[in-house]
């Protein structure tokens, strides 16, 4: 009876040991299918098409969505309204070829090396969003200048598109319009990219009776028309050949340089109009095109501040101009069979300055002025968001790759901004930005924002933007232990340009 009592508690212990491993058989299937399902978690529109529109110069500091007291943009504004909107979104440069090979490569240009015209080509082990898009399956469309050297179509931006035309102006997008219809309910999804000057310098608004955002009379000096910006004066000839032969030639890396002196030598020396013409023309069409804005920009008085408020209206009205073309789009997008697989996303490069730091235009600092700009994101089926966190244009690449179910094949420096778009708690989140140019280099950590001669190793400055929104006053010397945090994150991360 003994040995029988000991084997009935065996049994028992035997058949509790059954269902335990049972319930852990159990688990671990449980476990491998929300490995595969669950835990990889899936695309919010995968395999959907993506439009990536960049609204060259458009400043998110000019547009009512971020604060401006102007209505520039009520399309684009209201637009923002209706989808996931980023409040705090920066560029990585304060310039057109910089600023897009960041976010055609997710790469800050301290890495990606694109930051003279006319000189690299972007290395081959960095793969564009564009060829991501293309090795997995879509039709990819390049739709912006043909000619622009600050977007170039032979150094790495062409690479992955299928089809590549357009200009600059925002009427020629109504073809890659129909190109996009096309795709409405359609096998092979389309990654396609839209770009326009709509809103660059100069701003050539037309002749108004009276302009919407100033009352200020237009000024004889400053050219309203492609007639007025491109007439030929002999003061105009005087003004390109020493702009050249003084060596403030914006393209003197140019490899025709020691022709484009000859010809400006030649300039200098011609008496006659139409022989100065033809020398002129001579020169190659980049060329031209830039001495036309500099002379609109040379005669410009910008200690005259009614003149440079008229010119910030301009820029406001050409804002307000391309908003209302922007209205197509969004007319586009409301067909229910597009907008219910198509990711529109709307951002800039740089934005514009009217003398907040003592220059005209863009390019020549890293305010927030240039660096701020919009970023807007239309995601099928996710509902109207604001995100005040900060993220920055390399954040773009991976953010589209990660909505449609796609990864990067080669190196990034970008986060994808997928998590907070799902409002996760433990989403990735930028702890800095990075901006640079020519030496300088930008941090913003929340509202301060650092900048520092990297190069030299000299010269910096720190910038509270709860306080000073316009970075007006450096206030480094009173924020001693800011600064240091500050160069201690830059010392210990390989993202920052040093």
């Amino acid at each position: 009876m003994k040995l029988i009592g000991i084997l009935h508690k065996r049994f028992r212990r035997f058949k509790h040991f059954k269902i335990v491993l049972l319930l852990l058989s159990v688990g671990v299937i449980v476990a491998v299918i929300w490995n595969i399902t669950g835990n990889k978690s899936k695309p919010l529109c995968e395999k959907c098409n993506v439009i990536l529109v960049s609204l060259d110069t458009l400043s998110a500091l000019h547009l009512p969505c971020y604060g401006y007291e102007r209505n520039t943009a009520p399309n684009l504004c209201a637009y923002a309204d209706k989808n996931v909107f980023f409040q705090n979104s920066y560029s990585q440069a304060p310039i057109t070829l910089d600023s897009h090979f960041s976010i055609f490569t997710s790469l800050y240009p301290h890495t990606h090396k694109m930051v003279e015209i006319l000189k690299n080509s972007l290395d081959e082990k960095y793969l564009t969003l564009a060829q991501l898009f293309r090795f997995n399956g879509y039709q990819t469309i390049y739709h912006g200048s043909l000619t622009d050297l600050h977007l170039p179509l032979n150094r790495g931006i062409e690479r992955g598109f299928n089809i590549i035309e357009g200009d600059s102006t925002i009427d020629s997008w109504k073809s890659a319009y129909s190109k996009l219809s096309e795709k409405v309910g359609g096998q092979q999804p389309l990654f396609l990219f839209l770009h326009t000057y709509a809103v660059h310098k100069p701003y050539l608004t037309g002749h108004q009776t009276k302009h919407l955002f100033t009352d200020i009379p237009e000024y004889p000096n400053i050219s309203l028309t492609q007639e007025e910006l491109h007439k030929l004066s002999p003061e105009f000839f005087s003004f390109v050949s020493d702009l050249i032969l003084d060596n403030n030639y914006y393209y003197k890396n140019s490899k025709t340089i020691v022709i484009e002196r000859q010809i400006a030598e030649k300039l200098k020396l011609q008496k006659n109009l139409q022989e100065t013409k033809k020398i002129f023309d001579i020169l190659p069409d980049y060329v031209k095109g830039y001495c036309y804005i500099a002379w609109n920009q040379f005669k410009i008085n910008k200690n005259d501040s009614k003149q440079v408020e008229y010119l910030k209206a301009l820029y406001d009205e050409q804002i307000y101009n391309l908003d209302k073309k922007l209205g197509e789009l969004f007319k586009l997008m409301d067909d229910p069979k597009l907008s219910k697989n198509t990711i529109l996303i709307i951002t800039a490069d740089h934005g514009e300055e009217f003398m907040e730091h003592g220059n005209l235009g863009h390019g020549l600092n890293l305010f927030s002025t240039l660096t701020k700009v919009p970023l807007i994101i239309h995601i099928p089926g996710v509902e109207p968001k604001k995100i005040k966190e900060m993220v920055q244009g390399i954040d773009i690449y991976p953010t589209a790759l990660s909505l449609t179910g796609l990864k990067p094949e080669s190196k990034i420096e970008g986060i994808d901004l997928t998590g907070m778009i799902k409002g996760n708690k433990n989403a990735v989140k930028n702890k800095y930005l990075s901006s640079e140019y020519k030496g300088v280099s930008g941090i913003q950590l929340q509202n301060w924002r650092f900048y520092y001669w990297a190069k030299k190793g000299i010269g910096m400055s720190l910038y509270n933007l709860d306080t000073d929104p316009l970075e007006q006053r450096d206030v480094l010397p009173q924020n001693a232990k800011k600064v240091n945090e500050i160069i201690k994150l830059i010392n210990s991360s390989p993202a920052f340009f040093q």
